[in-house]
């Protein structure tokens, strides 16, 4: 009977062990990382959809004037505002940029409107194409006449 099986593990099979244990952490890891990832993700497209639905919110209780068709997808004066990273108004470093559009699409006597918001990163606005990228909310308001 040989004398090493008799003392425990080897030298090879301790650092097998710990390859198996070090790739399981590594993996864990990633895991964890991965998650925080999707957290923040989520947390950003939640505050994005907060905030267009309060600029709808806003912007449905003004009165009413129809905007720039393409208001939506680029920056216009007068429907577009910059906010920091907590959706309060920013001038200088903005986060990100809410824009809203006003369309009529009922007649008078008693018109309804179309009232859109979009909020995006404010570094993705230029990108943002033909389709904004972010959260965008919109709601039809009937115009009530007394």
């Amino acid at each position: 009977m040989p004398l090493a099986s008799s003392r425990g593990f080897s030298l090879v099979e301790a650092l097998i062990v710990l390859a198996v244990i070090t790739t399981g952490l590594l993996a864990l890891a990633a895991v964890a990382l991965q998650m925080t990832e999707h957290v923040a993700q989520s947390r950003r497209h939640l505050l994005s959809a907060w905030l267009a639905d309060e600029g709808v919110a806003v912007h449905s209780r003004r009165p009413l004037a129809a905007t720039a068709a393409d208001c939506l997808l680029r920056d216009v004066a007068g429907c577009l505002e910059t906010l920091d990273g907590h959706g309060r108004p920013a001038s200088t470093a903005p986060a990100l940029v809410r824009r809203w559009r006003v369309a009529r699409v009922g007649a008078a006597p008693s018109p309804a409107w179309s009232v859109a918001a979009c909020v995006l990163p404010a570094d993705r606005r230029a990108t943002a194409g033909t389709s904004p990228v972010g959260a965008c909310v919109a709601r039809v308001v009937h115009e009530v006449w007394p």
